[in-house]
């Protein structure tokens, strides 16, 4: 993984745990050394403090999954999870298939066609997030 890849308040991992009980590293800052442009500022769940690590091969996503959309308050209706949170659009997280979801964005208040992404990491739901302009924090 590389830091272009990243944002700022993203949640990643380290590549050993992806899969059974990832310890989430949250993005602080990128860049964070004058030195070392994959140097990222990063909190890891647990630690009161923050830690400078690089963003390299050991660092991964956080996989998606119907447990993480409920917690962050997806409803579950079958294979779909809504997100009907605001007045002006509705957000809808489907499974594609064994480890990709689309998330279908709609807006209602301007009557804007159906925007549509694919994601299988965490750190992907929150760039499409914010690429709808919606202002939330996922919760782990």
């Amino acid at each position: 993984m590389e830091t272009k890849e990243l944002m700022v308040g993203d949640w990643v991992t380290f590549k050993d745990c992806q899969y059974e009980n990832p310890m989430p590293i949250k993005i602080i800052a990128i860049g964070f050394q004058a030195d070392g442009e994959n140097d990222c500022l990063v909190q890891i769940v647990g630690d009161k403090g923050c830690d400078i690590i690089t963003i390299d091969d050991e660092i991964v996503g956080i996989p998606l999954t119907a447990e993480i959309l409920e917690k962050n308050g997806f409803r579950d209706i079958g294979d779909h999870w809504y997100d009907d949170a605001a007045d002006y659009y509705e957000l809808e997280v489907e499974a594609y298939s064994d480890s990709i979801w689309r998330v279908i964005y709609h807006n209602t208040e301007f009557n804007i066609g159906d925007e549509r992404v694919f994601v299988s990491h965490i750190h992907e739901l929150q760039h499409a997030l914010r690429l709808f302009g919606i202002k939330r924090e996922i919760e782990l």
